[in-house]
């Protein structure tokens, strides 16, 4: 699937309209040799070429093309916000690409790739939304866990058993739910997105 920059606009990619060829589209003298007339067929084409020029933006998208209406998926829109961040050094507190903590990545994860807004803090993320099982994970569930005796860490789940967050010593990487590390500390699961 091609990224929405690659897309085109629909008038950048809108070919001219050109009258067909016929003997009878040029202009006509009127008896009195006042004012050109067209003949119908030419009329219908003039008419035409206007229409598809001067349409309001409304009626240009709908005209658009059948690709432009379509959603990214959710598993690329969250790769491509990974690509963004990746490699970012872990900050407690960080909530910029200079450094940045767990639930800062989760929060500003969700509110660039879905536009929903995520409370600050693991604590406070881990109470929006419904539990969910390990076994019934989604792409985009937020994934918890206990690194602790009251800490808690966590990423966003994207499929295939495995999650993108902010590691503390490796910065914002993908790791594997089945890594013996996460799998023993592996404590809920929430989900935010229908």
């Amino acid at each position: 699937m091609t990224s929405p920059a690659a897309v085109s606009t629909p008038a950048a990619r809108r070919e001219p309209l050109r009258p067909q060829k016929s003997d009878d589209l040029s202009p006509k003298l009127a008896k009195d040799g006042s004012r050109a007339q067209f003949s119908e067929q030419a009329q219908r084409q003039l008419d035409q070429l206007v229409s598809h020029y001067s349409t309001t933006p409304a009626e240009q998208q709908a005209r658009a093309s059948p690709l432009q209406g379509i959603q990214t998926s959710r598993p690329t829109r969250l790769m491509q916000h990974f690509t963004e961040w990746e490699r970012t050094p872990y900050r407690l507190g960080g909530r910029s690409k200079r450094g940045v903590d767990c639930s800062a990545f989760v929060q500003i994860a969700f509110h660039q790739t879905f536009e929903f807004d995520l409370p600050r803090t693991t604590a406070e993320q881990m109470r929006v939304g419904k539990k969910v099982s390990r076994s019934q994970l989604q792409v985009g569930d937020m994934v918890f866990f206990k690194t602790g005796s009251r800490t808690y860490h966590n990423g966003i789940y994207i499929g295939n058993l495995q999650f993108m967050h902010a590691s503390t010593s490796k910065g914002v990487v993908i790791s594997e739910l089945t890594e013996t590390y996460w799998d023993k500390r592996f404590y809920t699961a929430r989900r935010v997105l229908d």
